[in-house]
């Protein structure tokens, strides 16, 4: 007798999938510390790189919202290489917009050919 060990099995569909490469610039006004909320790994979202210049230290709020936070200066460059799933919508898909992933940025452009 063969039983199942699994009683729930996966979607057999992939979910439309876009990968991104971008750098938001934010800046700032005044001097002291920015803190600037960034993107991290989550349902819907992978994230394969991300880094800041110049560099900055991490921190978490209480809900696990992650900030990058700048001691001084007045620009940021926060460059961020992931994928994110779309929402599939009868005959089309929506992909959330790259650029609501970086409250706050100036400018969220796609980085340059490396």
């Amino acid at each position: 007798m063969l039983l199942s060990a699994c009683s729930v099995l996966p979607d057999t569909e992939i979910p439309p999938r876009r990968e991104f490469d971008v750098i938001a610039t934010y800046r700032f006004r005044g001097e002291g510390e920015h803190a600037v909320r960034v993107p991290e790994s989550g349902p819907g979202l992978t994230l394969f790189e991300l880094s800041s210049v110049p560099e900055t230290t991490e921190r978490f709020d209480s809900r696990g919202h992650r900030f990058l936070v700048l001691s001084s200066g007045h620009r940021l460059q926060v460059t961020c290489r992931g994928r994110i799933d779309g929402e599939p919508l009868g005959d089309t898909v929506r992909f959330p917009p790259i650029a609501d992933l970086f409250p706050g940025a100036t400018s969220v452009a796609p980085r340059s050919s490396r």
